[in-house]
């Protein structure tokens, strides 16, 4: 029994690691083919929604089932732990003062999810997988030209947006991965119901 995934959601959610290790007797459509079989769908049947462009993805990849995923929920979530102002010298002379912000940062998101059969486009399992990941960040507040402070080697990477920016990414792909995996866990344990 093959099944196939949809590859715009496998991506997004983990990538292909995690479906790569399918239970005994499944097997797992190739991420490249799911692509090319997607860019080649004609839209699905539209009578039929998501089960129908799932049936159809699993019908061109010669599979038995088809997971259709969809984003039901994604929250951010900033709560500050901790202000502290500090001191700095200025480089041109004398000190000044920044604030250093300590803020939990939380995401969280649901998927919901069909495994469809491709013959009948009946739905064998549905559910929701949901996931929260959190970090603690430090950040920096300061009113003027942040070069002007002479600051400790770790303090300058509080006020660099693209620092701040990859950290939040990290957290993201750490969301992605978590619910890539419960999603994998559910699925596989429903797909192999379905192994004669």
């Amino acid at each position: 029994m093959q099944t196939a995934l949809d590859a715009r959601r496998a991506d997004a959610y983990g990538g292909w690691a995690v479906w790569s290790r399918p239970p005994l007797f499944v097997a797992a459509a190739f991420p490249p083919d799911v692509r090319r079989a997607i860019r080649s769908l004609s839209g699905g049947d539209e009578r039929d929604g998501r089960r129908g462009t799932s049936a159809e993805l699993a019908r061109l990849l010669d599979a038995d089932l088809a997971v259709a995923t969809r984003l039901d929920d994604f929250t951010r979530a900033e709560e500050e732990r901790e202000r502290e102002t500090r001191t700095a010298d200025r480089r041109s002379g004398g000190t000044a003062t920044y604030t250093r912000v300590t803020p939990d940062l939380a995401l969280s998101a649901t998927l919901v999810y069909e495994v469809v059969d491709a013959r009948s486009r009946r739905v064998v399992c549905e559910g929701e997988v949901e996931r929260r990941v959190d970090t603690r960040l430090r950040t920096g507040v300061y009113a003027g030209r942040v070069s002007d402070l002479d600051l400790d080697r770790s303090e300058p990477r509080l006020f660099d947006e693209e620092y701040l920016d990859d950290e939040e990414r990290d957290l993201e792909v750490r969301l992605r991965v978590a619910l890539a995996e419960r999603l994998a866990d559910r699925v596989y344990r429903c797909v192999e119901r379905e192994v004669p």
